[in-house]
Parts: C-alpha cells; structure tokens; sequence
C-alpha cells in the first residue's frame, strides 16, 4: 500500500501491457523523475469499498495477499484517514530481506464515492532493525471506482526502489510477478466472509 502524487501523476511515457490474464491486467513505464518502474495493475471485483478498504488496512493479515508479506502492522492511526505502518518482507535467498515505514492516508469523493487509498515512505520514525534492509522509497495508490454493476473498478500503482545490491533476476520478479500474485490473491480474499459483509462506518457505499 503506498503514493506520492509528485510521482505517480500523469507522465509522458505511455503504458506497456506486461501481463493480461483472469481479468487481471499489469502495465508498467519508466518514471519520468526517478527511471525506476512503475507498475499500475488494474481488475474489476464484484464487492464493497468497504471490503475492499478493510482488506487494504488489516495489516495482520496482509501476509495472507502481499508479494513476500511475512509480517506487518498499523503502528499509529490518527483517524481512519491516517495512519502509519510498518512491514517485513521475506526475500528469496540469498537476499536479505526487507522493511519498510510507510504513511497512508485515505480520501473518498463525496460526490462519485471514489476512493483513493495513498501511501509513502516514511524516514527516522523506526530504528533500523538487525537483518533487514530499509526500503529507502517506495511510493504507491490504490483507486476504488464504483460502477452501477455492483463492481469496482480497482486500479493500484507502485514505484518502489528495495535498497541494497539486488540482482536483476529478483526486479524482474518483483516487477513482473509480485503485483500479479498481490491483487489476484487481494482480490479472492475481498470475497471471504470475513470482508464481504463488513460494512465501515466512515465509508459511503
């Protein structure tokens, strides 16, 4: 989860399709200002924003939907519009694995009921910790589009720089299969019964 608006807005360069499959549709470009790539990701799932907004922020459980994910959690919320968290990542081997620091902030439009779900990397809040690498930046957007079908729309673009001497083979992978494997398996878990009937108080349906 994780953006900053400087970053992911509107670029020259144009999309290129990387992987199409199970109405799930993987683009990526190079960043104008950074030359890291962005990768945006973008299916329809028959639900609730309010699934979809519960999912995103049940941190403990992200391990069960995020690339790598093996620990995580919400380590200040200010509001349900606010908050900070903190995630681990199991790297293949000979890897050392990763964590990260990142500020998310939530925003509906009160009109279209829109919601954008923005993250950022956040510096000096956590101590480095034994064994793992900071991710220096990592920027990310989720966008949840309401249709009349009872689908939404769900769009979700991260740029994202590991840190640390990373062999190619493990980029590739990260920016190829991780996005695919996150929102197919975000997407099967907004269907459980655990989300599919929760209903958050500060989100209009």
């Amino acid at each position: 989860m994780m953006t900053s608006m400087h970053v992911l807005k509107a670029q020259n360069k144009p999309w290129r399709c990387v992987k199409s499959s199970d109405g799930v549709f993987v683009f990526s470009r190079k960043s104008d200002s950074s030359g890291i790539k962005i990768i945006k990701v973008e299916t329809r799932i028959k639900t609730s924003l309010s699934a979809l907004v519960a999912v995103v922020k049940d941190a403990s459980n992200h391990n069960k939907w995020v690339y790598l994910n093996k620990d995580a959690k919400i380590i200040r919320s200010s509001s349900p519009f606010s908050w900070d968290y903190y995630g681990q990542t199991n790297a293949p081997w000979p890897v050392t694995d990763r964590d990260i620091v990142v500020h998310g902030s939530l925003h509906q439009d009160s009109v279209t009921k829109v919601i954008h779900i923005n993250a950022r990397t956040e510096s000096g809040y956590i101590p480095l910790k034994k064994g793992f690498v900071r991710i220096p930046f990592a920027v990310s957007q989720w966008i949840f589009v309401p249709e009349d079908s009872g689908y939404v729309h769900v769009e979700f673009k991260v740029e994202i720089n590991l840190g640390g001497n990373i062999p190619k083979w493990l980029m590739n992978l990260t920016a190829s299969r991780g996005p695919y494997e996150t929102i197919c398996q975000f997407k099967e878990l907004t269907k459980t019964n655990k989300y599919q009937h929760i209903h958050l108080s500060y989100i209009h349906e």
